[in-house]
């Protein structure tokens, strides 16, 4: 289904504990902890921007998800957790 690729100031994340949602001017993707496997950082480059990438298993969202944004991946990781939304989709999935 393709990849999105969503940065400030275009693009915005929201979190609680059980909903994670990246937003485009053009397109939203929403996520419950069930259908996200892990959220990762993804470093192409070495010094240049990382990013999140959402690795999940939900059928009609892009295949390959990343968020940039200006405060690092580390950070928002960290403000991922801290807002509660952990995955599940990686435990038990059969």
């Amino acid at each position: 289904m393709g990849w999105l690729h969503a940065s400030l100031p275009f693009g915005s994340i929201r979190v609680s504990p059980g909903r994670l949602t990246v937003s485009l001017p053009f397109r939203q993707v929403s996520f419950s902890p069930d259908e996200v496997e892990s959220l990762t950082i993804y470093r192409p480059f070495p010094y240049l921007a990382t990013h999140v990438r959402v690795n999940h298993h939900k059928a009609d969202a892009p295949k390959v998800i990343y968020f940039t944004n200006w405060s690092g991946a580390d950070k928002l990781l960290r403000e991922i957790e801290q807002r509660g939304f952990v995955p599940q989709g990686g435990r038990d999935r059969r």
